[in-house]
């Protein structure tokens, strides 16, 4: 189990259109003025990090959590996968401070800034999910893609430092590094879609340390604390199925979806 706190030093404007009900119109002026406001507010407050564990699939279970994986959906999701990630995301708990007190002083400006750390918390999964999969391609070091990421990130982590990625002799007889070998991997799938229940949010944060580790936790009501956090469950494992994309369908808003009735998604096209 590892966790890891980064830095982000722009916020994804475009997707925070998105969830401001933009499509394709490009905000000028004030708007323009009150996301940039936005985004500086939040870079000057957010912290954030995140926690993940790999455990083993058997039989459609988590190895040594049985119950977890409740529902038809992230069955479905998980089959032919070897393994699962669990990952928990956060912006920490200074950004819904922040949230609160633009809620008082201006209304757009904290509308703006809270679908700007919505796409925040995006990116940091993003982010976190290429970092995992880095390890996962080369348990043994950290690859020169990694390092690249970590110098551009400044991820911190804390494992201990790695060897450098073997080397073989390439047929002309010099070394050549060893390629990495990525596992196919599902979209990230979270409690509340279909019909993977919000009940077990208490348990992914006790399976990750959540609580300890990046200060996240739920509460009575099984919303996250911060509320700016993501809990999800990825599928690992090689020769996966066609890979399946998330759609509408599944989603237990239906007809209340206000991005469908803008004819548009949460998750991008």
């Amino acid at each position: 189990m590892k966790n890891m706190s980064l830095t982000l030093y722009s916020l994804d404007k475009s997707t925070a259109l998105r969830y401001l009900g933009f499509r394709d119109t490009v905000p000028e002026g004030a708007m323009e003025e009150i996301l940039s406001r936005a985004e500086r507010r939040l870079l000057a407050v957010m912290r954030p990090r995140y926690v993940f564990r790999v455990l083993t699939l058997r039989d459609g279970e988590l190895a040594g959590a049985p119950g977890v994986l409740s529902g038809n959906a992230i069955r479905e999701h998980l089959e032919g996968c070897s393994k699962a990630v669990l990952l928990a995301a956060t912006l920490s708990s200074s950004v819904d401070t922040l949230l609160r007190q633009m809620s008082v002083t201006g209304m757009a400006e904290a509308m703006a800034a809270d679908a700007l750390a919505s796409a925040a918390v995006e990116q940091v999964l993003d982010l976190a999910e290429e970092d995992i999969f880095q390890r996962l391609a080369n348990p043994a070091g950290m690859s020169s893609a990694r390092r690249t990421f970590a110098a551009r990130q400044s991820l911190s982590v804390d494992a201990p430092s790695a060897s450098p990625a073997p080397e073989v002799l390439g047929a002309d007889g010099l070394a050549a590094k060893t390629p990495p070998v990525y596992p196919e991997r599902t979209f990230r799938f979270s409690p509340g879609y279909a019909d993977f229940p919000l009940e077990v949010q208490p348990k992914l944060l006790e399976l990750l340390d959540a609580p300890r580790r990046i200060g996240l936790t739920v509460s009575p009501g099984l919303l996250l604390v911060p509320t700016k956090s993501v809990t999800c469950v990825i599928g690992v494992g090689e020769h996966l199925p066609k890979k399946r994309k998330k759609t509408c369908k599944d989603c237990t808003l239906g007809g209340s979806c206000s991005f469908r009735r803008s004819d548009t998604f949460c998750f991008g096209s």
